[in-house]
């Protein structure tokens, strides 16, 4: 089944960009060709990565604009529709209203197109989007939340009682080493975290 990845997020300065870049190069080495899709016209960043690169096409649409969300809409699968299996789509920031704005229609008309649809999203550890998530249409047991070991903060989540799953980013087993690799550790150790 083709897939088609939509990277997002609350805002700029989380890393979608980057994750954006690994999707690409993962399709790239599993399946030799991908396609990526850059949601601004002006920062084309993960698109100038490859360029040159065999097997990887670039395509601009300019999704940062909620005043022509259908538009941009109708561009976006006209640049994806016979583009290839393997497709990510890196939204800027400011992309969350035309997407928003088009989800119910985005992911049947993707899904018609025959994609099975994902998608990533990035946050910084202050914004409640877990709440936009659910606001967007996205069921909260399809949510991995990551994190380093913010103890507190997973504290807050448990709270919540949402059915999603939780991916600590242990990096070691000891405090010995993951002080060294990971200094949140030393405010949170790891047996809080597992409490946790």
């Amino acid at each position: 089944m083709k897939k088609l990845v939509i990277v997002h997020g609350d805002k700029g300065g989380v890393g979608k960009s980057t994750f954006s870049g690994l999707l690409a190069d993962y399709f790239l080495q599993k399946f030799g060709h991908c396609v990526i899709v850059e949601g601004d016209r002006k920062i084309p960043d993960v698109a100038r990565r490859f360029e040159g690169v065999e097997g990887v096409d670039g395509k601009l649409v300019d999704l940062a604009r909620p005043d022509l969300s259908e538009e941009a809409l109708v561009a976006l699968f006209n640049e994806i529709e016979n583009s290839g299996d393997f497709v990510v789509i890196n939204l800027p920031a400011g992309a969350s209203s035309t997407i928003d704005a088009q989800s119910a229609i985005l992911f049947p008309a993707a899904e018609e197109l025959g994609f099975d649809v994902a998608v990533a999203w990035l946050m910084g550890q202050e914004e409640d989007s877990i709440r936009l998530l659910q606001e967007w249409g996205v069921a909260p047991r399809r949510v991995v939340v990551s994190t380093s070991g913010l103890v507190p903060e997973i504290d807050r989540l448990a709270a919540e009682e949402l059915p999603l799953r939780l991916a600590i980013s242990l990096h070691a087993t000891s405090d010995e080493v993951r002080d060294r690799l990971v200094p949140l550790n030393r405010r949170y150790r790891i047996a809080e975290l597992i409490e946790a």
